[in-house]
């Protein structure tokens, strides 16, 4: 077998999360002949694209996944073609088949975007090589940064954009990042809004830190050293108090903080950067630093009802800028959560990301769940498929029915809880409220005021489709399909586990409860199927573009 190049092997990792998105947005035509995928456009011109397919799937009806594709990708015009893996060279090629749905500017950005991915992807596999392995026993860190391929099928999984004023980000910048300088600022007291008792939590780290005493007319805040011009940009009032590098360490998603344990601090620090990492600018909005402390009292005065399963990151304090325009304001900003990892150890279980186990180790087609498990037959990747899937549900769906909550449980969000003796799933830590979804009139008949959120929040909601459709997407689109993909179970009869888990736990519900509401929906014949590619044309995040397709798990 030839050896691939780390750029190859990167570029192709974009590159297939591309093609994936231009067949199941409808962005191309596609066909299957034999082994090959074929890509054309809507007219009669001679241009395609090929790439073959190590997995065909049954009864194709445009829809892809990248894990069924490997090299070599072709680009072709009439008789001529040539192998490209470039992914922003094969995304300009094919732009004349959908010219009607994207501008000059949008193209030559998105372009950018894939390659910058592509580029980035190449750095985080030079990177995994000094990768200890895992096992249950690691650490909750050596977990969160495990993580080398990022999003399963977003086509910009790694690309990291800085905004200006702040100095552009490059791939041998990613050590920093993971390991990153963070300063102590003090501003006027009425610049920011803090929620919750943020100062007092944080009085032990300051004090670990050495943080000097300020006035009482200000407020000493945490942030990223790398976020500074920003925040200097939009406050005109900013003290310096302490620059602290080594103290702290990324978890996946970069912008989320845990301590070195020297520190003892028991909580996680959220902060904004200004940074596109896949497609959102990753600041922190005061619609989700101002209520997610009103969330945790919440889910407090619920947890009589929330599943035993289920562990929650809570979020307790928080701050962001005063600014009436919010664009400036979530530039500084910041949220404490419940650093779990202590009371996974007391309880004898460790916590896991979720996304990591579904990866391969480079040059390995087991994924790390298959090693970590010991899933070494069919039936033992299935029986653990099922476990798995049967404790996520009961732990996410049951509050969707009970209470009308929705978390966002992707599998960044999503912390598996595993018996470090025995290796028994016990259940799910989740975190990251900014996604949460409540039904406000179930809710109400809990009791629970819902007149708090801000003008322009889109957490609360009368409109229980809207939320089961945020579900289905973090949930079964993305959480869901990325096991069963990676776990190779799906012509194993996968995704038949799955509609039996769904129909096991809510088919017991009396007609039009929101049990057989959501039992109804997701077993439907079609599903909104979020269109990344086509968002990035808009430049969209906060709202979705969406493309119905056929359910999966249709039957």
């Amino acid at each position: 077998m030839a050896v691939v190049s780390k750029q190859d092997a990167a570029r192709f990792e974009t590159t297939k999360r591309l093609l994936t998105g231009l067949v199941n947005e409808g962005l191309a035509h596609a066909a299957i002949n034999g082994q090959t995928l074929r890509l054309t456009g809507p007219t009669a011109d001679e241009k395609y694209i090929t790439v073959s397919l190590k997995t065909v799937p049954a009864n194709f009806a445009g829809f892809i996944r990248p894990e069924m594709m490997q090299q070599p990708v072709m680009l072709g015009n009439g008789a001529s073609e040539y192998p490209e893996l470039d992914p922003g060279a094969i995304f300009l090629f094919a732009t004349p088949w959908f010219a009607q749905d994207i501008d000059d500017e949008a193209k030559e950005r998105v372009s950018k975007e894939l390659s910058n991915s592509a580029l980035f992807q190449e750095k985080w596999l030079e990177l995994c090589a000094a990768n200890k392995p895992l096992s249950i026993k690691s650490s909750f860190m050596d977990w969160e940064q495990s993580v080398v391929y990022g999003h399963p099928i977003h086509p910009l999984h790694r690309s990291c954009f800085a905004l200006p004023p702040l100095s552009p980000v490059s791939p041998n910048d990613i050590p920093e990042l993971l390991r990153p300088s963070v300063s102590i600022i003090s501003v006027p007291r009425n610049a920011v809004i803090i929620t919750g008792p943020f100062e007092k939590m944080m009085k032990p780290l300051m004090r670990k830190l050495d943080i000097p005493a300020i006035a009482d007319d200000r407020a000493a805040l945490i942030c990223f050293t790398r976020q500074l011009p920003s925040i200097h940009a939009r406050f005109s009032d900013v003290q310096i108090l302490k620059q602290v590098g080594d103290q702290f360490e990324a978890q996946c998603s970069i912008r989320s903080l845990s301590t070195i344990p020297e520190l003892q601090f028991p909580y996680q620090i959220k902060l904004p950067l200004a940074v596109q990492i896949t497609s959102a600018i990753r600041t922190i909005t005061p619609w989700t630093a101002s209520t997610s402390p009103i969330i945790t009292k919440i889910l407090d005065e619920l947890e009589p009802q929330l599943p035993e399963s289920l562990w929650l990151f809570r979020e307790e304090a928080a701050f962001c800028g005063s600014q009436s325009d919010f664009d400036d304001a979530k530039h500084l900003s910041c949220i404490l959560r419940d650093d779990l990892e202590p009371k996974a150890a007391a309880n004898g279980e460790s916590l896991i990301i979720a996304t990591s186990l579904f990866e391969q180790q480079p040059g390995d087609r087991k994924t790390r769940a298959e090693v970590v498990f010991n899933l070494d037959t069919e039936e033992q990747r299935l029986a653990w498929f099922k476990s798995y899937v049967r404790s996520l549900f009961k732990t996410v769906l049951l509050p969707a029915i009970t209470l009308g909550i929705a978390f966002e449980a992707h599998q960044q969000n999503s912390v598996l809880r595993v018996c470090k003796t025995t290796g028994e799933i016990k259940g799910f830590a989740i975190r990251d409220y900014g996604g949460i979804r409540m039904h406000r009139p179930t809710l109400t008949k809990h009791n629970i005021a819902m007149d708090w959120e801000q003008p322009g929040g889109i957490m609360i909601t009368d409109d229980i489709g809207y939320i089961w459709d945020n579900l289905h997407h973090a949930l079964i689109s993305n959480h869901i399909a990325h096991l069963v993909y990676s776990l190779r179970v799906d012509a194993l009869g996968g995704w038949g586990i799955v509609r039996d888990e769904i129909s096991a736990l809510l088919g017991g519900y009396a007609a039009g409860s929101l049990g057989n509401q959501l039992l109804t929906f997701l077993l439907r014949d079609k599903m909104n199927l979020k269109c990344f590619l086509r968002m990035r044309f808009q430049s969209v995040y906060r709202s979705n573009v969406e493309k119905e397709v056929k359910n999966i798990l249709y039957s």
